[in-house]
């Protein structure tokens, strides 16, 4: 939208990033279940501490809530989904993540145009034109740091769908997990290939965290 459409500005994601949110707690309400419990239990001691906070601080702090809180409105609405669903829709986005990915580093051109991340930063992120660095409309003129990971790659930090690389590489994270979860229900080349490719997600980012994970 931000690169052929209509510019989204911070307080349309915020506002969206909020439905989102509540709305996967609702969602698990609608079927509750006991194992949920725990993880309202959760929600509700981070509002609090949250309230709490907000009298130190004389202001509510909405990101740390959402920080805090969004694990366990996501576990909630997770266990409505059947094991074999669930394992299907991971491998699904996770090809998605992967074929973006490798779309953007092998052709920055073509992925710039599209998407325009850059367009991104300054509608959403409150960056004017003077601040990115170079002509790129790639992550890169964001932040043009070098590569940690195999620099004579010739790579530029490629975030796939989360329009940040840092993102990609918490992505790499929950992978990992769910990797360890689903290993004893995949076939030896579908083991091989998830290690390969959640191997390779670190190298595209060039996330440091992503490459301890």
């Amino acid at each position: 939208m931000n690169a052929h459409g209509v510019a989204v500005a911070r307080n349309a994601l915020i506002w969206v990033e909020a439905a989102l949110m509540g709305f996967g707690p609702l969602l698990a309400l609608s079927d509750w279940r006991a194992e949920m419990t725990r993880w309202l239990l959760m929600i509700v001691t981070f509002f609090v501490l949250a309230m709490v906070m907000t009298l130190f601080r004389q202001g509510f702090d909405p990101k740390s809530f959402r920080d805090t809180s969004m694990f366990d409105g996501f576990i909630m609405t997770g266990t409505l989904v059947p094991w074999r669903d669930a394992r299907r829709v991971f491998v699904g986005l996770h090809v998605a993540i992967l074929l973006v990915m490798l779309a953007e580093v092998l052709f920055p051109a073509q992925y710039g145009a599209s998407v325009d991340p850059r367009a991104h930063f300054i509608n959403s992120r409150g960056f004017s034109p003077e601040q990115l660095i170079g002509g790129s409309n790639l992550f890169g003129a964001v932040r043009p740091d070098e590569r940690y990971f195999l620099p004579w790659l010739g790579w530029n930090r490629a975030p796939s769908l989360f329009l940040e690389p840092l993102s990609l590489g918490n992505y790499v994270s929950f992978a990992a997990l769910a990797i360890m979860l689903f290993w004893r229900d995949w076939t030896t080349s579908m083991r091989l290939f998830m290690l390969a490719s959640t191997a390779l997600i670190p190298v595209g980012c060039d996330g440091r965290l992503a490459g301890i994970s």
